[in-house]
């Protein structure tokens, strides 16, 4: 990726985690664990941007964002600073709640890729199968006029088509070369029968990123995702808020 920090970027061998690969339904390998930037660093791209070359130094090459979270900036700094090539990282980003058409899709996956200094993602996914309008991140980001613009998450004819739409603009990106693997995030079994029963997609999902812990389980959506041969992926490993 660039050539500074080469002692914080460089793997220690003997220090490093050893990460196993899962394999996708394209044949392509994900790491089983990953640096998140979510949750507890929920806008702190500089923070993120710091740790990038020790979490790299400690084994970790996969890392995984959204535009929400507003770190993909920081995200790419840190990254920028590796002395390693972009062919041993894997770059997850996901789609914010106000991107729903294809065109709308392609350009936001467009801002991803200059904001983690990037010509390519490993995997994009659609962070949430409805627009999220009363979320409190969302209020701090759009005006109301803009809010009220999105699709009705109410409206389960309204979300088939706009989930096909935001679907087909990253099939789009796939074409284009911005982008190698794509897939969803929680999306219920009905969200995925839906998608999945679509004539017109030409990817099936390769992820879908859900909650999965020993405190909140889902075997419904996981041997649904497992019969279905694409990963059900975690968001967090560990549990946050004190609880483990």
């Amino acid at each position: 990726m660039g050539t500074s920090n080469t002692k914080l970027g460089a793997s220690n061998t003997k220090m490093a985690l050893q990460v196993q690969n899962l394999t996708l339904n394209t044949g392509r390998e994900i790491p089983a664990i990953g640096f998140g930037t979510g949750t507890s660093f929920f806008g702190r791209g500089e923070d993120v941007g710091a740790l990038v070359g020790h979490a790299f130094q400690a084994g970790i090459t996969s890392f995984d964002t959204a535009v929400v979270y507003g770190t993909e900036g920081g995200l790419g700094s840190g990254l920028s600073g590796l002395s390693c090539p972009r062919s041993s990282l894997y770059i997850t980003t996901k789609t914010p709640d106000w991107a729903w058409t294809k065109e709308e899709i392609v350009q936001e996956v467009e801002k991803s890729l200059k904001l983690l200094q990037v010509t390519y993602l490993d995997l994009v996914l659609l962070h949430t199968p409805a627009p999220r309008k009363g979320a409190a991140f969302l209020k701090k980001i759009l005006t109301d006029e803009q809010i009220d613009r999105l699709p009705d998450p109410m409206d389960a004819k309204v979300m088939e088509a706009t989930r096909l739409s935001a679907w087909q603009g990253l099939e789009e990106c796939v074409e284009k070369g911005l982008v190698r693997d794509i897939g969803v995030s929680n999306f219920t079994v009905h969200h995925l029968q839906q998608l999945l029963a679509q004539p017109d997609i030409k990817i099936r999902p390769s992820v879908n990123q859900v909650e999965l812990n020993p405190y909140q389980t889902d075997p419904e959506t996981y041997n649904f995702c497992k019969k279905r041969e694409f990963s059900c992926r975690p968001l967090d490993l560990l549990v946050m808020g004190g609880r483990c």
